[in-house]
């Protein structure tokens, strides 16, 4: 029987031109969460994708704090 190779994603680099403010954010994540600055970057854009789609087919969003008061949330600005 032949074996399986294992498939290899291809990776593309990128690199991000980040404000000292924007990269003091994702280092403040990265020591909250313990996520590397890769993950965060990887969930973000999962998350805006996720967040489009939904936005995009008319859906809203909220914020519901812990007494259960919700409060509108416009995170996407789609047309």
């Amino acid at each position: 029987m032949a074996k399986k190779t294992p498939t290899v994603d291809k990776r593309i680099r990128l690199t991000l031109d980040l404000t000292p403010k924007q990269f003091s954010k994702l280092k403040d994540l990265e020591d909250e969460t313990g996520a590397t600055k890769m993950e965060i970057v990887r969930n973000a854009l999962r998350l805006y994708a996720y967040i489009a789609e939904r936005a995009l087919a008319g859906d809203s969003f909220r914020a519901v704090d812990k007494t259960g008061r919700a409060a509108e949330v416009v995170l996407v600005e789609l047309t």
